[in-house]
């Protein structure tokens, strides 16, 4: 923590040294708050929830060659109705707090960052966003109010630095990230991440591997100095055929820990994600066909989905003109298997698994240029062949660049 804390200081106490240089500002605010309902098929009590959302992004630009940016989410997915007046618990998450610095050359340019938090991570855009300046691409049944776009396909949280270089002759960036953070056993854990980036007209890449080496002090009971038992590997990809105008094809797959010791190597559903969605253009709407097996805690994130495995099919008309944009208007109708992940899915482990059905009609509004409001209302029926209960659930949101 203390090291923590003096990694803080060092960045703003380095970024004041640059505020002469008439530094300029832009950001992001969202937002969303809405009321779920769950409510039994037959015995039991309804259950009423208030869900509470909010993101905040800046980026402080002090010269052309050094940029400091910062992410902060607030959260309330539990936050009772009945407990409205009287005070509810809430999440205050730090997504990222960087410091960037970049050099330029004759045929690339180069990029050395500080980091704490999720610093860019592979299947949530933000890097392809950053480094070749493309719209999203990431499927829209993971949206989320308090995130920029996407969702992380394994786990980079820590504090560390990294070292990209962008071909200025070719859409091509490769790199490196080496970070410290904590693994699930509360190990801290050194990573060091490979990537490699591309973007044409018609295919967009994103891929990352790495390994990570939990640090333990003790051996058999002994304190050691430093030892190195478990090695855990890691990877993204991020592949999207295709562009906004056609037909379009996106994949992506993390591992999140694939764990080397002295035994065999192991492998927890809880640790693979994919997401497999065909997109069809049609003219007058368009249509996704979305496959996924996600990891819990990404699936806690979002606006449409509840579980981690299942099937969606999708269709919506994002091209009509009004005053202030595009509106954009559509539904999600989703299919999906509780209490279970994909690879214990794969192994036939059906006995505790629920099916549940989802129908979500969503609408995004342009206010402005710089504001759009969205909102959405999901049907939902959990476990349909069993103990079935009812949900409902409405949000509203909006979200501003400045």
């Amino acid at each position: 923590m203390k090291k923590f804390k003096t990694f803080i200081l060092t960045l703003f106490l380095t970024s004041g040294a640059f505020l002469y240089a008439a530094p300029s500002f832009s950001g992001l605010l969202a937002g969303s708050a809405g009321l779920r309902a769950d409510i039994p098929h037959k015995d039991g009590d309804e259950v009423l929830y208030v869900p509470i959302a909010g993101l905040a992004a800046g980026q402080l630009s002090f010269t052309d060659w050094c940029i400091l940016r910062a992410e902060l989410e607030m959260r309330a997915n539990n936050f009772a109705f009945v407990n409205l007046f009287d005070g509810s618990d809430a999440t205050l998450k730090v997504h990222e707090v960087s410091l960037m610095f970049t050099s330029r050359t004759v045929t690339m340019t180069n990029f050395f960052s500080l980091f704490l938090g999720s610093y860019e991570p592979i299947g949530s855009d933000t890097f392809l966003m950053r480094q070749f300046g493309i719209e999203p691409i990431s499927s829209p049944l993971v949206h989320s109010t308090t995130s920029l776009s996407g969702i992380s396909l394994y786990p980079t949280t820590g504090a560390g630095i990294s070292y990209i270089i962008h071909f200025d002759k070719a859409p091509i960036a490769t790199g490196g990230y080496l970070y410290l953070n904590k693994d699930d056993d509360n190990d801290l854990t050194l990573n060091l991440d490979l990537r490699l980036a591309f973007v044409t007209q018609i295919v967009t890449m994103d891929f990352s591997a790495g390994i990570g080496a939990p640090l333990q002090n003790k051996y058999k009971n002994e304190d050691v100095v430093l030892m190195i038992e478990t090695i855990n590997l890691h990877g993204g990809l991020n592949l999207f055929l295709g562009n906004k105008y056609t037909h379009g094809f996106l994949l992506q797959m993390g591992v999140s820990k694939f764990t080397l010791t002295g035994g065999s190597p192991q492998l927890d559903g809880d640790c693979f994600s994919f997401i497999v969605e065909p997109r069809l253009n049609m003219g007058a709407c368009k249509m996704n066909m979305t496959f996924y097996a996600l990891e819990e805690d990404s699936v806690e994130e979002l606006l449409y989905l509840t579980e981690r495995v299942g099937f969606a099919i999708s269709a919506f008309k994002d091209d009509i003109e009004i005053k202030n944009g595009m509106l954009t208007f559509g539904v999600h109708a989703i299919c999906s298997l509780g209490n279970t992940n994909f690879l214990d899915l794969c192994k036939g482990g059906m006995s505790d698994v629920t099916i549940n059905t989802f129908l979500t009609p969503f609408v995004k509004l342009p206010l402005s240029p710089a504001t759009q409001m969205e909102a959405m209302t999901q049907f939902g029926l959990f476990d349909i062949t069993g103990e079935s209960r009812f949900n409902f659930k409405i949000v509203a949101g909006f979200r501003r660049t400045f």
